[in-house]
């Protein structure tokens, strides 16, 4: 991902073109592809979108977790039931139904690329591209819009905030869209958003 010079509209690369082609694998393309099918029938895909994010944060954040779902001395009854108490009336249950398949397949540790390759379908269905952005004190509702305005026109099409607070962030912002991380002058000019939103905030 790069910036064009003359308009400040994020450009994709023909190396990040053809990265984003062969990223996905083909049994992740199509668990994803046929979330997107069950989700479009039942809750939506925005809901199950950001069930799948919900379960790869908190499953990132347990250890423990990890290592009971990936302990093939534990019955698989057992880790289902595990999953299933985590995120009872957290999920959909389109997605929990999914997560119960996944651990019947062996294949729970797929959720992370799963839920990008989820996340890339939406944004063909929609026409929407995604950004990931992460800081490290929570934004709020007005600099996400500002922000989202920002990358809007910058990419050219609609973009969706997604947002992430990572406490051990020093200073600045880190987007993400399309899963790359966009060129140091936008970066910049986020970044002075961001501190222009904390001067505000404070004058308040």
């Amino acid at each position: 991902m790069k910036t064009n010079p003359g308009d400040g509209r994020l450009e994709e690369t023909p190396q990040d073109a053809k990265v984003g082609a062969v990223r996905v694998a083909p049994d992740i393309d199509a668990f994803a592809g046929s979330l997107v099918e069950l989700a479009k029938i039942d809750e939506g895909l925005d809901i199950v979108d950001r069930d799948l994010r919900l379960v790869k944060e908190t499953v990132a954040g347990h250890m423990d977790l990890k290592k009971t779902l990936a302990d093939t001395g534990v019955a698989l009854e057992q880790k289902q039931a595990v999953i299933r108490e985590l995120f009872h009336n957290k999920v959909s249950e389109t997605t929990q139904h999914f997560l119960q398949m996944l651990i019947g397949l062996g294949r729970f540790e797929a959720v992370p690329d799963i839920a990008q390759a989820f996340a890339q379908r939406l944004e063909a269905e929609e026409n929407k591209v995604i950004a990931e952005v992460t800081t490290a004190v929570a934004i709020d509702a007005k600099f996400s819009r500002r922000l989202a305005t920002k990358l809007s026109e910058m990419a050219g099409r609609e973009v969706t905030i997604r947002s992430t607070v990572d406490a051990d962030l020093i200073g600045g912002i880190v987007v993400r869209i399309g899963g790359k991380l966009v060129d140091a002058s936008v970066r910049n000019q986020l970044t002075r958003m961001r501190e222009q939103m904390l001067t505000d905030m404070r004058g308040k």
